[in-house]
């Protein structure tokens, strides 16, 4: 397969952003999509060419124009994958609203999912809140002694489900879930706790060695001891190196010659992705495939700029920039007890080096942060059609990789 980006180009379509969308337990349920810059809607987004290997396992949230809803290919994608984020219309034009009204209805008979914001709670959009799916509240927008009132409306009034957008802090993930509300979209997932405990888990502990024996140069004889030591460990690396993709004639059943066979630098990069499943207890599990999108967009694009070690140090750093909600420890102590490449620990202890700007630009996919976008595209001299084929890759193998496990 080949895995370089594709050419730059003048008239090349802008980069999509994503917002990781989670239930109550920190499950990944899906990711809601925006372009940079919010000028695409779901007509532009819908024919992303990978878009339909990601519908497989998640829900997608496409922003919608009432302009976009009557024509929209939406053959790609899994229907009841789909779910349109439908703005009301610009004044609540009844006219409009009333217009809209069996176009929505004739999307929801196809089984796509409709989603409205608060808006949409007036009085103007009751024939629009029978269809309703999903209810998205922002925290941010509603004064806290509504919120209340509001989410008892959706559980109780409609037959929509209610996201909660903006959520900071853990305790409002247990508040908003005792209210009713079902997803949730925001970073208090991707923080330590607030009373993070800092204790290393036994799983996590052999990693930990084992990275620092590859940072030393230490072969096979030294590290197949220590992944016998955990017996999925064991397991795992030997269905890794006996998979298919690696072309070997011949199957592996001693783990000092995987070790051998795979060597140092994949063995760094199979040890970090582990890392990222082996979470502390109570960490949200979205945390893994959340961590290896980073690290897999990273080293995508770094290939066409940078050198093989580097793009390397790239996939370690975007999993690692994650470890302190990993290991639920600050930043500094979650990289105190391993031996990192120093382009590595200049980005994640400094925001400096030479993939700073790759992390700064993989981050901003994430939070809808199109500033922060727009100046590291712009720094790293990248298109939105080179980012969007990069992203739409990393996430595909990212689902893969945390499913398969």
């Amino acid at each position: 397969m080949d895995l370089s980006l594709p050419p730059a180009s003048p008239a090349t379509a802008e980069g999509f952003l994503r917002r990781p969308l989670l239930d109550a337990h920190g499950a990944l349920q899906g990711y809601e999509l925006a372009s940079a810059g919010g000028r695409q809607t779901a007509r532009a987004l819908l024919q992303q060419a990978d878009l339909p290997q990601l519908a497989k396992h998640r829900l997608l949230v496409l922003p919608a124009t009432p302009a976009c809803l009557d024509d929209l290919p939406l053959d790609q994608l899994p229907p009841e994958h789909l779910v349109l984020l439908v703005d009301t219309p610009a004044g609540d034009d009844p006219a409009e609203i009333e217009r809209l009204l069996p176009v929505l209805a004739a999307l929801r008979a196809r089984k796509v999912r409709l989603a409205f914001g608060m808006t949409a709670l007036k009085k103007a959009y009751s024939g629009w809140l029978g269809l309703a799916h999903y209810i998205r509240v922002d925290l941010a927008a509603l004064a806290p002694q509504r919120l209340d009132m509001v989410v008892s409306f959706i559980t109780r009034q409609t037959p929509a489900e209610a996201i909660a957008t903006g959520v900071h802090h853990a305790e409002q993930v247990e508040q908003l879930r005792a209210l009713g509300v079902t997803l949730f979209q925001g970073d208090w997932f991707s923080r330590p706790s607030a009373k993070a405990k800092g204790v290393i888990q036994p799983s996590q502990g052999v990693l930990i060695e084992m990275i620092n024996l590859l940072q030393r140069g230490a072969d096979a004889h030294e590290i197949a001891p220590l992944i016998k030591r955990d017996p999925s460990l064991s397991f795992n690396l030997l269905r890794v190196i006996n998979a298919a993709s690696n072309g070997f004639a011949f199957e592996v059943t001693s783990l000092q010659h995987a070790v051998m066979l795979l060597g140092n630098k994949r063995l760094l990069r199979w040890a970090a992705a582990l890392m990222a499943q082996a979470r502390a207890p109570g960490a949200a599990p979205a945390l893994a495939p959340v961590a290896l999108t980073r690290g897999r967009l990273m080293e995508l694009l770094a290939r066409e700029l940078l050198s093989p070690q580097d793009c390397d140090n790239a996939f370690v750093t975007g999993v690692f920039s994650l470890l302190d909600a990993l290991l639920d420890m600050p930043m500094a102590d979650a990289l105190g007890s391993l031996a990192l490449p120093e382009p590595v620990a200049d980005v994640l202890l400094r925001g400096q080096g030479l993939l700073a700007p790759f992390l700064v630009l993989t981050i901003a996919c994430e939070n809808h942060d199109d500033a922060a976008f727009a100046r590291a595209a712009e720094e790293l001299h990248l298109t939105g059609a080179q980012i969007n084929w990069a992203h739409l890759q990393a996430l595909a193998w990212a689902d893969e990789v945390s499913t398969g496990w």
